[in-house]
């Protein structure tokens, strides 16, 4: 029997999912789960994002700066960062 090639529609949506729910609880790892979608997408903003978020968390100011900064240029114009952040705050 033939295996199935693997479905990768909403692997991304997931991943991203993933790493929003760990940024809370664990950022560190929240910071990994991001940094291994840049690492296969280097210019995705909201895995951008959710790495400087994460690092923020953290404490580490100017790698969340840097982050946020290529999220920024890798999606200019884009209002998803701050809508991004306003669901995580009530």
């Amino acid at each position: 029997m033939a295996s199935k090639p693997e479905d990768t529609t909403g692997s991304l949506a997931e991943a991203l999912a993933n790493a929003r729910r760990l940024l809370t609880r664990a950022p560190k790892v929240a910071a990994e789960q991001a940094r291994a979608i840049l690492a296969q997408l280097p210019a995705e903003p909201a895995a951008l994002l959710l790495l400087g978020q994460a690092l923020a968390a953290q404490g580490d100011e100017q790698g969340a700066i840097a982050a946020f900064r290529r999220a920024t240029a890798a999606a200019p114009g884009s209002s998803a960062g701050n809508s991004t952040q306003s669901k995580g705050r009530a």
